[in-house]
């Protein structure tokens, strides 16, 4: 929910010479991302229990994860913009390279707990080329799927990195919050076929609401500050 922010941050550090971002921008983004975390806290059922250190962990890397994914859309703007000016194609292609090799590797050296079904057979813990070697052993038309949401991946961040460089990071962040928000809401309206009920529901509806109005004004603000210069 919190992407928008730490994109707009990174990118009036990083290119503030091309793109500022006014203030009235800066409250519509606060406004969004705040309806947006209300549709994920009306949806989860807000706080319950006490925190672990295991929940902290999982904060700090969320925390991580937002400045990671705001740090691809500030690069890919950079070099769609900048003086190298790539198109959408090349700059996914380069940065797929480096991100496939970190990821591999990771994934070879890392032990994960698994599912209760998995380590009933396999062990509690297994790294994820152990993964791969076992579903390779079990089911290999599995990897026909994998490769065809990897093609339908790289489909999509070509198109993300065609938003960065034709809009902005910060308004291609913003758009995807907007996204994911509204999921949320179809999501338990045709799959679990109903909202959560009482206050939550309201809070959901409104929060949808809200983050569609809050999006809307930010373009608004956007084309005029843009129109003025």
């Amino acid at each position: 929910g919190c992407s928008p922010l730490s994109t707009s941050v990174l990118q009036s550090v990083m290119m503030s010479k091309r793109d500022n971002i006014s203030a009235g921008e800066w409250a519509c983004m606060l406004f969004g991302v705040g309806c947006a975390s209300a549709v994920v806290f009306a949806q989860s059922g807000g706080l319950t229990g006490n925190a672990s250190k295991t929940f902290f962990f999982g904060v700090a890397m969320a925390v991580a994860s937002l400045f990671s994914s705001a740090l691809d859309f500030v690069f890919k703007g950079l070099l769609g913009s900048g003086s190298v000016k790539l198109n959408a194609l090349d700059t996914t292609c380069y940065m797929a390279i480096p991100a496939a090799l970190m990821t591999s590797l990771l994934g070879a050296v890392l032990v994960k707990p698994v599912s209760s079904s998995w380590a009933a057979h396999f062990g509690p813990t297994m790294t994820d080329v152990a993964v791969f070697s076992k579903l390779w052993e079990i089911n290999p038309t599995v990897f026909g799927w994998i490769l065809a949401s990897g093609l339908f991946a790289f489909v999509y961040n070509t198109f993300v990195t065609f938003m960065v460089v034709k809009l902005s990071p910060a308004t291609t962040a913003f758009a995807g919050n907007f996204n994911k928000a509204a999921t949320i809401l179809v999501s338990l309206l045709l799959l679990e076929g109903n909202l959560p009920t009482g206050i939550r529901g309201v809070v959901m509806i409104g929060a949808i609401i809200g983050n569609i109005g809050a999006f809307a004004v930010y373009n608004i603000l956007k084309k005029r500050r843009q129109s003025q210069k």
